[in-house]
């Protein structure tokens, strides 16, 4: 049961800066990392790609995963 406000925001987030840091986005949403962390989790559509240094996330798309 992801809240669909803060994934909202986070996806916009993400697509503006996908280097972006989880700290970042907890500060973006006024959310603690954790819930930021659960919330990337839960939703299924969002993906850390790469090391943790040089790494980015990107948006899967929707359609696509619901098939």
């Amino acid at each position: 049961n992801v809240p669909q406000k803060d994934l909202a925001k986070i996806i916009d987030a993400i697509k503006e800066k996908p280097i972006i840091t989880r700290e970042e986005l907890a500060s973006v949403i006024g959310k603690r990392v954790k819930t930021v962390a659960r919330i990337i989790r839960d939703s299924k559509i969002i993906n850390f790609v790469g090391s943790s240094k040089t790494g980015h996330w990107e948006i899967a798309d929707r359609e696509h995963k619901n098939k």
